[in-house]
């Protein structure tokens, strides 16, 4: 399994290099340029070779942002992704929108993904369905003092109001051991 997360990682990190290694390339080539006599038609040719090199530089730029610091920014703002996001976003390893680990058969990641992609009056969050709601007290009755960084909530964290009808459909549907979670009136 570490092997899998390594490889899965491997691209994500290439990409990366790669705009460090034309960062360097870039400043190699303006400090030759610099220093050497930019006369003639080698000087023209050499400025028109670091051109090229700059606009290699803005698509791996590019490339980085869509295909990961731009997802990154997404999920953290808890704005829902597209199909193509969601997917890269698994391949980096990182999928709590697993539909066979919540035991539900019939839908894809990304449609239980969908569902939970919840907004209220507080604003937008995501629903975990395999998450637990934190624990407040350890069993002497004091207080935990763990430090959690946690992308999204546990469905008894969640109001049955703060669904859409259609979320409300799905998880009563589809995943009922999930929707029995939710807290508030099933009437």
């Amino acid at each position: 399994m570490a092997n899998q997360e390594k490889v899965t990682h491997d691209w994500s990190d290439e990409i990366l290099r790669l705009n460090n290694l034309l960062d360097e390339l870039i400043d190699h080539m303006e400090t030759f340029d610099d220093e050497a006599d930019g006369n003639g038609a080698a000087g023209h040719a050499f400025r028109v070779v670091i051109d090229s090199v700059r606009r290699i530089k803005r698509s791996a730029q590019k490339v980085q942002e869509n295909l990961v610091t731009g997802i990154g920014r997404k999920l953290v703002a808890h704005q829902q992704l597209t199909e193509e996001e969601f997917h890269l976003m698994c391949a980096r390893g990182c999928n709590y929108w697993s539909a066979k680990d919540a035991g539900i058969a019939s839908v894809t990641d990304y449609e239980l993904y969908q569902n939970c992609c919840i907004e209220n009056e507080s604003g937008r969050f995501y629903l975990i369905p395999g998450e637990m709601p934190p624990e407040e007290e350890d069993g002497d009755g004091a207080s935990r003092r763990t430090v959690r960084i946690r992308l999204g909530v546990s469905p008894e964290e969640v109001r049955l109001s703060d669904l859409t009808v259609l979320q409300r459909i799905f998880f009563e549907t589809r995943a009922p051991h999930i929707y029995e979670r939710f807290m508030g009136d099933r009437s």
